[in-house]
C-alpha cells in the first residue's frame, strides 16, 4: 500500500508538470504584434478557426472625451477568381486579458457578418492606455484593421449597429444623411433585445433631454425618432447627432436609420428588432 501511494503521488506530480508545460507552451505560441493608432493593418489567415493578436497603446496626449473606434473590413485584394475564401473577420478587445479569444474573454467585441465597426466608449479611453486585440476568422480570410480616435462614432443610413454600454454611461454617434431627392421622412429606430430601458436623444447639435427631436416609445422596448421634411431642422447631405445613455443596467443597444425607400441590409443569423410607424413601410 505504501509503494502504491508513492507511485500515485509521483504519477500525479508528473501529470501536473505535463499539463503546466502544455499550457505554458500554448501561451508561448501566441504572439502580440504592437500597432499604433491610425495605422492600417492588413492581415491574412490561411487556416480555418485562426486568430491573430495585437497590442495597441494610445498616445500620451489625446483629446478629452475621445472614443476609440476600430474598423474591420473584409478584403479580397489578391484573391484569385474562384478561390475558396470566406472573409468574415471578427474582433475582440480587452484591457485586462492579453489574448481575448472570444466574447467571454473580451470587454468589447463585434461578430457581425461582413465588415465590423467597434467603438470603445470614452470612459474606457485614457492616455497611454493599452488595449489587447484579437482578430478571428472562422474560415481562411483577408482583412484590414484600422483604429482611430474620435469625438463620435460614425453611422450611415441603412445599416444596423450594435453597441454595448455599462451602467450610467453614454455614447454619441454622428449620423451622416445623404442627399435625398424625394424629401422623405427620416426615421431612427433603437431598442434593447431584453427590453431594458435606456435614453436616446437626437439633434443637429449637442443632443440632450432639452434638445432633441420627438421620441416615440416602441412596443419592442425601444424608441422611434422621426424627422419630417416639414421640420425646420430637416436636412440631407448633413450630419445629425445621436446620444445614447444608460442608467442602472449594462446593456446592448441596436439601432438603424432609414428613409421609407431605404433598402436596409440584414444578414442570416443576425436577429433584427424593428418598429414601423402607422402608415409607414420598411424594406429589407
Amino acid at each position: 500500500i505504501k509503494n502504491m501511494k508513492i507511485f500515485l503521488h509521483n504519477l500525479l506530480f508528473s501529470l501536473i508538470l505535463i499539463c503546466s508545460f502544455s499550457l505554458s507552451s500554448s501561451d508561448n505560441e501566441k504572439t502580440l504584434k504592437k500597432i499604433e493608432i491610425n495605422q492600417k493593418i492588413k492581415g491574412k489567415m490561411d487556416k480555418s478557426d485562426s486568430r491573430e493578436y495585437f497590442e495597441l497603446q494610445l498616445p500620451k496626449e489625446i483629446p478629452p472625451g475621445s472614443l476609440l473606434v476600430f474598423t474591420v473590413k473584409e478584403s479580397r485584394k489578391g484573391v484569385r477568381e474562384g478561390e475558396d475564401l470566406f472573409s468574415d473577420p471578427d474582433i475582440y478587445v480587452s484591457k485586462s486579458m492579453k489574448f481575448p479569444s472570444n466574447r467571454e474573454e473580451a470587454e468589447w467585441f463585434s461578430e457581425r457578418y461582413g465588415n465590423d465597426i467597434l467603438t470603445i466608449p470614452s470612459y474606457a479611453v485614457a492616455q497611454e492606455e493599452i488595449f489587447y486585440i484579437c482578430m478571428y476568422c472562422q474560415y481562411k480570410c483577408r482583412y484590414e484593421l484600422y483604429s482611430y480616435l474620435s469625438k463620435e462614432a460614425p453611422a450611415v443610413i441603412g445599416k444596423y449597429y450594435t453597441l454595448t454600454l455599462t451602467k450610467k454611461s453614454s455614447i454619441s454617434y454622428a449620423l451622416y444623411v445623404p442627399e435625398n431627392q424625394n424629401k422623405e421622412e427620416l426615421n431612427v429606430v433603437a431598442n434593447n433585445p431584453l427590453l431594458k430601458n435606456f435614453r436616446i436623444f437626437m439633434a443637429k447639435d449637442s443632443p440632450s433631454s432639452q434638445n432633441t427631436f420627438q421620441i416615440i416609445p416602441s412596443w419592442t422596448g425601444g424608441y422611434v425618432i422621426s424627422v419630417s421634411k416639414y421640420n425646420k431642422d430637416y436636412c440631407t447631405d448633413c450630419t445629425y447627432h445621436i446620444l445614447f445613455q444608460t442608467e442602472e443596467n449594462e446593456m446592448e443597444i441596436q439601432f438603424t436609420a432609414y428613409f421609407q425607400s431605404t433598402l436596409t441590409q440584414i444578414n442570416s443569423g443576425n436577429p433584427v428588432n424593428d418598429a414601423v410607424k402607422a402608415g409607414s413601410k420598411r424594406c429589407y
